[in-house]
């Protein structure tokens, strides 16, 4: 949901990572980047099973998101698609 330019994200908008929108980021695009300001919200973490042949921090390559450094939602400046 959002502004769109040559079929890329441009403008303000909203991406949703997962079918529940409980992980998202609305904020701002340019070319189809996060660029300018936004907010992004992952959901709370989940219980993660773990056995000692797997690593508890590994991800999926399916995960849409790495889980955030502090908390579950990050409000700031994005520019070219990094937080800065």
């Amino acid at each position: 949901q959002g502004s769109w330019r040559c079929g890329e994200r441009h403008g303000r908008g909203t991406l949703w990572y997962n079918e529940a929108r409980d992980c998202y980021f609305e904020g701002e695009w340019r070319n189809n980047k996060r660029h300018g300001h936004g907010l992004m919200r992952w959901s709370p973490p989940k219980p993660v099973v773990t056995s000692l042949a797997t690593s508890p921090t590994r991800r999926k390559k399916k995960d849409p998101l790495p889980p955030p450094p502090q908390g579950n939602v990050y409000e700031g400046g994005w520019e070219d698609d990094l937080k800065s």
